[in-house]
């Protein structure tokens, strides 16, 4: 028989938790949301651990196309073709994003959350307000959890 990540198992089976797993310091918890991101990965991939690395890839991939995005908003598609193009090849988050790990969506989240910052201020907009103040209970909720 494999062995099922417990944590992931719980969340498909019904069993919602607002903690994640323990830190690797001890004291505090992870936040569970990388967990219930995880989840329907695990389910479409039959609990491959392949699932979870699918995730984190397109986690990846929406980083670089949010990237160019940002760049070519800010200043002109070149510049984001660019921006978007020395992201990908950076050794440094190749290397992290061949892994799952509970920070993995942070530069996704953080950039989403900045641009959707800085559109709902130049639009005077509550809703993307209300979105970004939802994204950055998401983006903290995947590296700690305080309140437990």
């Amino acid at each position: 028989m494999r062995k099922r990540c417990s944590g992931c198992l719980q969340y498909l089976h019904g069993h919602l938790t607002l903690l994640g797993p323990t830190s690797s310091v001890g004291g505090f918890f992870l936040g569970p949301i990388y967990y219930y991101f995880m989840a329907p990965f695990l389910w479409l991939f039959n609990y491959n651990p392949v699932g979870p690395a699918v995730m984190v890839a397109l986690f990846g991939i929406a980083t670089v196309w949010l990237i160019y995005i940002v760049g070519k908003d800010f200043f002109n598609a070149k510049v984001g073709l660019m921006a978007a193009l020395i992201y990908a090849i950076s050794p440094l988050v190749i290397v992290y994003s061949r892994s799952s790990w509970n920070p993995n969506p942070m530069p996704f989240f953080s950039l989403l959350i900045l641009y959707s910052l800085y559109k709902a201020l130049k639009r005077s907009s509550l809703k993307l307000f209300f979105a970004v103040g939802i994204l950055f209970g998401l983006q903290c909720n995947c590296i700690i959890c305080l309140f437990s």
